[in-house]
């Protein structure tokens, strides 16, 4: 079921492209219209949704299935995840974060070959993300399959600093630098600037939200969100997604496959009595 595994990456209708380019070879045809074949066939079914023509044609499961799907996960007593692939499952614009944070943290530009590999996903869903990026004006690619930061606009920057008030020139010592006469922004963390300015950390925090809600900075999250770093918005006041987390969402990075269970487990005994002997749970000698 790749449709349901890509679904939340492509907003729920997935290009039949990028379901081509992820389960065939580039060269190989065949496969290729096999899968368009299947893809027509489902949806005659009542399995798939379809939409657009040609190149941008896009698939989606139809309610129905999505209904039986989640019933037959209850039965099993999990949530239905949509997929039991090992690849990422991210909240809600998790992944274009995750792309845009990547490229910051490059300094100089990425390979979307590279993005690709370190997040699990295919070239055309991060080209996908790209262009998203590229329409707000935060990267530009100057050549094929290479991103970079765009060009800062100095005078929205500014205007971001002097709208965060007091917390304006803590901002501009931690979040930008200049580089040969231009200005770049800098990636930091709240523990950054609680160290700066001598603050609590969970005082840091809440006033990071505050600018957040606010567009003054964009947040990004990392393997695990307390490894979020923040930025200075460079298309201030434009309002940029945040990195949210719903009730059901669950991070699944590296390849490892996660389940949340409906019903806890029972707690697991640390220690084991064999033979009257207690025995620890780290092994013993055979």
């Amino acid at each position: 079921m790749k449709i349901a595994e890509l679904a939340e990456i492509y907003d729920g209708m997935v290009p039949l492209r990028v379901i081509q380019e992820d389960l065939c070879n580039v060269a190989d045809a065949k496969c290729k219209r096999g899968i368009a074949e299947s893809a027509r066939r489902l949806r005659l079914r009542g399995v798939l949704e379809a939409d657009g023509r040609g190149r941008g044609l896009r698939y989606r499961l139809t309610p129905q299935m999505l209904a039986f799907l989640v019933q037959i996960s209850n039965r099993n007593g999990l949530a239905f995840r949509r997929s039991r692939s090992t690849k990422p499952v991210d909240s809600p614009w998790g992944t274009k974060l995750r792309i845009l944070k990547m490229v910051i943290e490059s300094r100089v530009g990425i390979f979307i070959k590279d993005m690709a590999a370190k997040i699990g996903i295919s070239e055309a869903a991060v080209r996908y993300h790209v262009r998203y990026w590229e329409k707000l004006g935060l990267v530009t690619r100057p050549s094929p399959g290479f991103v970079t930061l765009a060009p800062v606009d100095e005078g929205r920057v500014r205007k971001a600093l002097e709208d965060a008030g007091e917390w304006g020139k803590v901002l501009e010592s931690l979040g930008l630098r200049r580089v040969y006469g231009r200005l770049v922004l800098e990636p930091f963390t709240a523990k950054e600037v609680a160290n700066s300015t001598g603050e609590p950390l969970w005082k840091v925090q809440r006033v990071l939200r505050q600018l957040r809600r606010r567009s003054i900075i964009i947040d990004m999250p990392g393997r695990k969100c307390r490894f979020k770093i923040y930025i200075i918005n460079p298309i201030y006041p434009t309002s940029i997604p945040q990195h949210l987390h719903d009730k059901g969402t669950v991070h699944r990075y590296g390849g490892q496959r996660v389940w949340k269970r409906r019903r806890p487990r029972p707690p697991r005994h640390s220690r084991v009595r064999v033979g009257g002997i207690d025995g620890g749970g780290c092994g013993g000698s055979g």
